[in-house]
């Protein structure tokens, strides 16, 4: 059952980089190269996971929402833009390398140390995230730098933004606790009180 729950989810998050980020960054693509404006728009914001030109460049999303103080599953996209295509492709198989940044303005801070992403992917090769082991120790816009290697040349340095909550969480925990019942106190009504009253009423 758990291993089932973890592939749905990898195949979910998986599934909904590429047209996230399509739609976030508002880059226009031809023959897997950035137009004029897309590349303006990479140029004044050094957070929009962008990095370089040419057939070297990449792109590098964060999909998860639910990333918080403590320890963490970090999960990462990456698109690249192969000659002769019309649309990035996502990157499979890379050797990459993230680097944490907390703040990142108005001058990016470098915290804890660098960390290898590993590929992960469900069915298809072609349609997976890239996961590393993370914790967090404070809440906020934190910010990641990528850089590796795939296919004998070097990628990066592509840098995303992405919050951290407040919430200190379990390792694996995704979802909130429900609130566990409160046991009865003095003065305070609650189950064991209730059936009291019921018995007393009974022998009235």
């Amino acid at each position: 059952m758990l291993a089932q729950a973890r592939r749905r989810t990898l195949a979910t998050i998986a599934g909904a980089v590429v047209p996230t980020a399509l739609g976030a960054c508002g880059v226009s693509l031809k023959d897997g190269l950035g137009s004029a404006d897309g590349a303006k728009s990479a140029a004044a914001d050094p957070w929009s996971g962008l990095s370089g030109q040419g057939t070297a460049r990449i792109q590098a999303i964060v999909p998860a929402t639910d990333l918080a103080v403590g320890p963490n599953r970090f999960s990462l996209g990456i698109l690249h833009f192969p000659e002769n295509v019309n649309s990035p492709q996502r990157l499979a198989d890379a050797s990459v390398t993230l680097r944490f940044f907390f703040p990142i303005e108005p001058s990016p801070t470098v915290r804890g140390k660098e960390v290898s992403a590993t590929y992960r992917w469900v069915d298809t090769k072609g349609k997976g995230i890239y996961v590393a082991p993370v914790e967090f120790d404070r809440s906020g816009m934190w910010g990641v730098e990528v850089t590796g290697e795939a296919d004998g040349r070097a990628i990066g340095p592509a840098r995303t933004r992405f919050p951290g909550e407040g919430q200190a969480r379990h390792p694996g925990d995704r979802r909130r606790r429900a609130p566990e019942p409160q046991p009865d106190r003095p003065g305070r009504a609650g189950p064991e009180a209730d059936r009291q009253r019921g018995r007393a009423e009974r022998h009235a």
